[in-house]
């Protein structure tokens, strides 16, 4: 099972990571599109989104 969760777990960071490439060359921010079911992701997308926003206020002064 361990081996598993860190198959699963290197298959995020990998995902994660393109979307993050991909996003990074975007000259505007894409808008974002939320549905009914995907309202508590939208939230937690919302919320990191500001955690992000706050570290690196506090990080570069």
């Amino acid at each position: 099972m361990f081996h598993e969760s860190q198959t699963a777990y290197s298959q995020d960071e990998d995902a994660l990571n393109w979307i993050q490439a991909t996003y990074d060359e975007l000259v505007d921010p894409p808008e974002e599109l939320s549905f009914g079911p995907d309202r508590p992701g939208l939230m937690m997308r919302q919320l990191l989104l500001k955690m992000a926003q706050s570290e690196t206020k506090t990080s570069n002064p």
